[in-house]
């Protein structure tokens, strides 16, 4: 649900609402198993190679809530719209967003907005099975964004011959 804490912290920012006006919520999730393997990642340059694996993703509408919104519907979807451009890399596999915007009658708005998001849940192993970790396939596990480290170098490859 980290798309959703973010997307609303950007909202609340840039409108300046008061938090107390916005709510949000993940509805009709639905969790995928994956395994896919990550490659491995090391904490420090001397440390040995540890496994990372995409263990699942989580599709799920993200709903945001804004009670006696005063702003321009128009400037919250441009401001929602661009956050998701910038932000959201799974955007193409997904719904467009609805909103729908109630006129209170005081010059203000309750505006309910359902975003879709899948986010992929990745683990890297723990060998020491700290505080926050998980069991997984017998080893221990911390839920953490994975580390994609660059190629540098490589070795022991030979050129084919053409033909």
């Amino acid at each position: 649900m980290q798309k959703l804490t973010d997307l609303c912290q950007h909202i609340l920012a840039i409108t300046g609402i008061p938090p107390e006006n916005l709510h949000s919520f993940a509805d009709s999730g639905h969790l995928r198993p994956t395994g896919k393997d990550l490659g491995n990642y090391r904490e420090t340059d001397t440390s040995p190679p540890l496994a990372q694996i995409e263990i699942g993703v989580w599709e799920y509408d993200g709903v945001v809530q804004l009670n006696n919104y005063p702003g321009s519907g128009l400037a919250l979807s441009a401001l929602i719209v661009s956050w998701l451009a910038e932000h959201d890399d799974y955007r193409a596999d997904l719904e467009d967003p609805e909103i729908d915007v109630e006129d209170v009658g005081d010059g203000t708005y309750n505006v309910d907005v359902a975003i879709n998001f899948i986010e992929p849940l990745t683990v890297r192993e723990c060998p020491n099975g700290t505080e926050g970790a998980m069991p997984y396939m017998g080893k221990w596990w911390r839920i953490m964004p994975p580390t994609i480290t660059p190629v540098e170098k490589l070795v022991a490859m030979q050129p084919q011959k053409a033909g």
